[in-house]
């Protein structure tokens, strides 16, 4: 108030005498002014007021009350909805459980898939006895087929070491499979070393590292060997 008094004064001594008896003529007299009219001493007086009311503010901070959160916190649930929320998780935990579930189901199946891919026979191929596997080695290599032929004298060395019943040859089985059974066999003969000959295979009929005839004629020799082990071991 004091500063718009201030102006006031400064407006009335600026309009010139006027009578102190007169009011209607003071207020005239300060319209008529051209400091009452003057627009720059308006914005002056409008932002020192402006001024004196952010002064105020500051002086007084913690007037402004706080907003009140001892209300704030989860929601009420009804029946209803807390029904709802469980049937929910339900239906999440049920959804986790038959997705793993699944993906064990096809893990074992891709597996299983695996070792049939991998097992020595097929399912469609027919039942030979030893000595046709021998005979079909030897037409084989006359074809130049030697990788089969490799296969037929590896399937006769396991029908040998069967005939020895030191390990029984499972057909769905795959090489290594036979070789771990053979090699944990207490009936193995000491002199019987048949993990050079599988790694062979593994790498000819698997690996298609085919080298030619030579290859045939090791494994007539792995064959002759093991003839020889199980024939020392039953005299």
């Amino acid at each position: 108030m004091e500063v718009f008094e201030g102006m006031l004064e400064m407006r009335v001594q600026a309009a010139g005498h006027v009578s102190s008896g007169d009011p209607v003529a003071t207020a005239k007299q300060i319209k008529s002014s051209p400091v009452y009219r003057d627009p720059g001493v308006q914005e002056q007086a409008n932002w020192l007021a402006g001024a004196a009311e952010r002064l105020n503010n500051l002086k007084n901070p913690l007037q402004c009350n706080p907003p009140d959160t001892s209300n704030v916190g989860s929601p009420d649930l009804t029946g209803w909805e807390l029904f709802a929320k469980l049937l929910l998780w339900g239906l999440l935990c049920a959804a986790v459980i038959a997705f793993l579930v699944f993906a064990l189901k096809r893990f074992v199946w891709s597996k299983r898939l695996e070792r049939k891919a991998k097992a020595l026979l097929d399912e469609d191929e027919p039942e030979r006895t030893l000595d046709e596997w021998l005979e079909l080695a030897d037409r084989l290599e006359r074809q130049g087929k030697y990788r089969e032929a490799v296969r037929c004298l590896y399937l006769a060395c396991l029908l040998k070491i069967d005939e020895a019943r030191i390990a029984r040859f499972e057909r769905s089985q795959t090489n290594w499979e036979h070789l771990a059974r053979i090699e944990a066999s207490p009936a193995r003969p000491s002199d019987l070393e048949f993990r050079e000959p599988t790694r062979a295979f593994d790498n000819i009929w698997y690996g298609m590292r085919v080298n030619g005839s030579e290859d045939v004629m090791r494994f007539r020799a792995w064959y002759r060997q093991v003839t020889e082990s199980v024939r020392a071991k039953a005299a």
